[in-house]
């Protein structure tokens, strides 16, 4: 199974999975219909500030031991990739961009082995990535992002689940499959 985690993290990594536009580092604010918008260019300052957000959460908080420890890291034209397999069932893959260093997306590829503990722990890493790039929301308000995006619907079927909602700026995304497992993840708005 690691070596599973590690070829899903490594394809999406050489793959580009995530091709994003880029634009200014200050964030913007769109007009539309009479709506206003919040835009943000990045999620954090960096990926270490992630890091340590994510590692803080999950070891303070919520007493685990899924911490990012080593992490590789591999260079395209305008972004660093870093990859950090938390155990041989969950990644994490963040987007750096390359100019200012900043953070623009995070995501978690997690395959559970179909025991209840390895489905708490990849509930329990969206937590930490939700808490990690937006540290000031309450416990309320990230079980929220979770049920905006269908996890804690009664009929939730991780093989058959698609979802997304945007909390400060911050699209929060989820994606299933019987062949992948869960990826959910953290992008800027705007892309």
């Amino acid at each position: 199974m690691k070596k599973r985690v590690r070829h899903l993290l490594s394809v999406f990594i050489v793959s580009g999975f995530i091709i994003m536009a880029f634009g200014s580092e200050d964030d913007k604010k769109k007009e539309t219909s009479g709506i206003e918008i919040h835009q943000v260019k990045k999620i954090l300052d960096s990926g270490e500030d992630f890091k340590e957000n994510f590692n803080g959460f999950m070891k303070n908080d919520l007493d685990s031991d899924l911490l990012i420890r080593e992490i590789k890291t591999s260079s395209g034209k305008d972004n660093e990739t870093f990859s950090a397999t938390l155990n041989s069932h969950i990644g994490l893959i963040m987007q750096i961009n390359k100019e200012d260093k900043s953070l623009r997306s995070v995501m978690m590829i997690g395959q559970g082995d179909g025991t209840t503990n390895s489905g708490l722990n990849i509930i329990m890493v969206m937590g930490g990535v939700i808490a990690a790039v937006d540290p000031a929301l309450s416990p309320n308000e990230r079980g929220k992002i979770l049920k905006d995006i269908g996890i804690l619907d009664k009929d939730f079927d991780v093989n058959n689940v698609e979802g997304s909602t945007i909390k400060n700026g911050v699209k929060y995304f989820i994606n299933g499959s019987d062949q992948i497992g869960i990826m959910f993840g953290a992008e800027t708005s705007n892309d």
